[in-house]
């Protein structure tokens, strides 16, 4: 994976957690909600209702004037899928940021996109990709994911992360973290975390010389229900 992919994998959260200290109006929270369902609704599969939320999420926060929240809501809504068929979501976060001024949510972008960051500014979720990152040292990454303070997403995330990381040079220490990565998927229904937690146990086990017919029969009926989610 490129450095991006891996930085913005780790980082699902709840991004716009940080956007104020003090008591918010309802529209404020409708929009938090509607950003949480966007996010699910991505993690399900169901992507026509994954982009309907995003927009009206998007709308909420447009309409209170929010540039620096909107660039957080499509920041989030890049990291469910990083990479270059999400790329837009990105540069819609680029664009809400350009727009409000927003010097943290810009040095975020410029860190998923490889450019020149301040690592001091970073906050978690994004330090501990940069930490692993620079260091090749899962270590960070493996006390994020165990945090009681982490959310489910960014955790079934993390453990996808060191999973791919170890799948050439220790495929069962892979297996463990897919496994668990997909047992925090199976309680949310995420059903396309589900099949990334799959497709990496099916290589892992490939790399062991494990036989693989079962999984891959598992990847098989994941992939049609994300077909007829998609309809």
């Amino acid at each position: 994976m490129t450095k991006y992919k891996l930085a913005a994998a780790a980082v699902l959260t709840a991004l716009l957690a940080a956007c104020s200290s003090k008591p918010e109006p309802n529209d404020m929270n409708v929009g938090l909600t509607l950003t949480n369902r966007a996010v699910n609704y991505e993690l399900q599969g169901d992507v026509s209702m994954a982009a309907y939320t995003y927009n009206r999420a998007l709308a909420k926060f447009r309409d209170m004037g929010r540039f620096c929240d909107m660039s957080r809501v499509s920041l989030l809504m890049y990291t469910v899928e990083p990479g270059e068929e999400n790329e837009s979501k990105l540069e819609d976060a680029a664009a809400f940021a350009a727009l409000g001024s927003c010097a943290e949510e810009t040095n975020i972008i410029n860190f998923l996109k490889g450019k020149d960051y301040d690592y001091s500014s970073l906050q978690e979720p994004y330090k501990s990709a940069a930490k692993f990152w620079r260091n090749k040292d899962t270590g960070p990454l493996k006390s994020l994911a165990s945090s009681g303070s982490t959310s489910d997403a960014i955790r079934s995330s993390v453990y996808r992360i060191i999973a791919r990381y170890l799948l050439e040079k220790e495929p069962e220490e892979a297996i463990k973290y897919a496994e668990e990565a997909k047992k925090t998927d199976g309680r949310n229904a995420w059903t396309k975390n589900i099949l990334a937690d799959e497709e990496i146990i099916l290589e892992a086990s490939g790399n062991l010389g494990l036989n693989t017919d079962t999984i891959a029969e598992r990847i098989n009926i994941l992939k049609q229900a994300l077909e007829e989610k998609s309809k």
